[in-house]
Order: C-alpha cells, then structure tokens, then sequence
C-alpha cells in the first residue's frame, strides 16, 4: 500500500512514466494489481525498481549512491510524519530474479548485525495511510480513489476461495464475509511465517457509517494462527454496526 501511494505521487510529479493498471474484475494482470490484491512478491520487486530506479543485479552505480535511492521511498514518507518507517526492503522469495533470500546488496543493506535491519512500520503508521487514501488527502482525489478500487476486496467466497493465496482467509474479512451485501471492505494484508498483518477500512452502506482497523501480529504464533484475525474483525463489526 506504500509502495502503491509512492507510485501515484511520482507518476504525478511525472518522475516515472504511467504504469497499466487493471482491477480484480478484469483479470488483475498488471504488476499494479498483483502488487495490491494478491501480495505477489515478483510484483513488488518490479515495483520497489521501479519507484527507486534501482535493481538488485547488474548495479551501474556505487552501493552508497544505490542505498540512497533505494531509501528514497522511506524519506517520502518519513517527510510526512511518518517517523521510524523503513519500507526499503523487498519481499521474498523472488522467482524471476532467482533469489530465494537477500543476496548481494539487498543483503547488505539489511546490515551485519543480528538481528537484520528489516522493513518496519506500526498498525498507526497503517492506519493514517488508509484514512489520508480514504479521505481522497493521498497524493490527489483522483489518485486516492483509484488507489481505493485496488484496495477493495470482495468477500463473495465464490471469488476468494478458489485462490492458493487469498487475502479474506485467516484475516480480517474471513470474520465479516456474511454481511458483505451490507459493507464495502477495503484491506491490505502481510503474511509471513512468523507475522500477520493486516489494516483495512470497513464502510456500511445503509448506515453511511466507517472505521478503520489495523492489526499486526509479530511472531510465529500469529504466522500460523487462521482465527485470530477473524474473531477480531467479527468482534470489533458487531460494536460498531449492531
């Protein structure tokens, strides 16, 4: 979701070039799409390049003017307010470039030490990017909402079950998808092995009525665990809506 706003305001400032963006209902084959709706690693490699004009192969620059431009998407934001944010690290696996860990500088950015220098950023920091998107204040009106139809989620389970990899089961929406002809539910989820992460926006139609909800779960028992997430949701819906 950050590297998603980073894009639209350097596609506005015209740094970069447009990308080609589809939506979920239309196939959901451009690299925007599967950055967004399917958390696709190969996509947020391209991407992260892509907003930083750097690779992690075949440098043609030192690695300290690299590191800078790698960090720039972290200054964007750090600017803001956001303060402690470190989204300058890719994900991986990532297939197409044959890395199964961080190798090269990739690797070395992540520093000597143990533990590494990971990406990090708190459930607020998540909280105020969805509002400041949901309040048309991320970049532009028009960026905002289309950076909202790529974050919304639809909760029929006949779209979200076929999929290996879906963003409705073990996390929020999975507590909330029977009142989904009554809401509009909007999310960005993060899983790993040891971690579960999620914010996402829930709007009731009939009664106009909204909140924002960000939790993030850090160690494995959070990884492994497919309840948690919707018991919280279902919890925190029927206070706010029933």
């Amino acid at each position: 979701m950050f590297w998603l706003v980073a894009y639209y305001s350097l596609q506005a400032e015209r740094n970069i070039p447009p990308q080609p963006i589809d939506l979920p209902q239309m196939g959901c084959v451009t690299t925007i799409c599967k950055l967004i709706q399917k958390s696709d690693n190969e996509a947020a490699s391209r991407i992260v390049d892509f907003i930083t004009d750097t690779t992690s192969i075949s440098h043609t620059e030192d690695y300290q003017t690299w590191l800078n431009k790698r960090s720039s998407v972290n200054y964007f934001f750090q600017k803001s307010g956001y303060s402690g944010i470190n989204i300058s690290q890719k994900n991986f696996p990532i297939p197409y470039l044959g890395m199964n860990y961080p190798q090269g500088w990739d690797l070395r950015m992540r520093g000597d030490n143990q533990p590494p220098i990971r990406n990090q950023m708190t459930a607020r920091h998540a909280s105020r990017l969805m509002y400041e998107i949901a309040t048309y204040q991320a970049v532009s009106e028009t960026a905002s909402m289309q950076i909202m139809s790529l974050l919304k989620i639809d909760l029929n389970p006949q779209v979200w079950k076929p999929e290996e990899y879906d963003s409705v089961d073990g996390f929020l929406g999975k507590g909330i998808y029977q009142n989904r002809q009554k809401i509009d539910f909007y999310s960005k989820v993060g899983w790993t092995n040891d971690s579960r992460l999620e914010v996402a926006l829930i709007h009731h139609r009939s009664k106009n009525r909204a909140y924002i909800i960000s939790v993030f779960g850090d160690g494995a028992a959070y990884g492994e665990d497919w309840e948690f997430f919707p018991i919280i949701s279902r919890l925190v819906y029927e206070r706010m809506f029933e």
